[in-house]
């Protein structure tokens, strides 16, 4: 006698792969310093503007001349801090999200103010992933 062995094979159509989505979150840190030396006129001069994304910061400004300047920084959600920063005077700022720096000079005696700046930045990517299950 000779057997047969028959095989079935059932293939569900549209269950056998899916794809999940998980995301993860990515933080990117960034370190931007910078000289400060600009005619004290009290027009306010562009240090840093935000492109795309509007990453939380620590803003660190120094003043090392005898004039005032003034500090204007933007946030995301459209209000302005804006602060005065005395002779020899060293100001930190911990924003959430900065869209820009902009710092003017005020002074009667001295044609020049010098100092300097530096922006810790930290923004938080998020990334979808698909990873297929079967």
């Amino acid at each position: 006698m000779n057997q047969l062995n028959k095989q079935v094979n059932i293939v569900k159509v549209g269950e056998c792969c899916r794809f999940k989505r998980k995301y993860f979150r990515k933080t990117a840190n960034e370190k931007i310093c910078g000289n400060i030396f600009q005619l004290c006129d009290a027009k306010p001069r562009l240090y840093y503007r935000a492109v795309d994304v509007f990453p939380s910061a620590l803003v660190q400004i120094e003043n090392k001349s005898n004039s005032i300047m003034i500090a204007f920084i933007k946030l995301r959600d459209g209000r302005i801090i804006s602060d005065r920063i005395g002779q020899e005077q060293q100001v930190s700022f911990n924003v959430p999200s900065i869209q820009y720096l902009r710092i003017a000079c005020i002074s009667e005696e001295t044609s020049y103010c010098r100092g300097s700046y530096v922006l810790f930045l930290r923004s938080h990517l998020i990334r979808w992933r698909r990873r297929r299950v079967c």
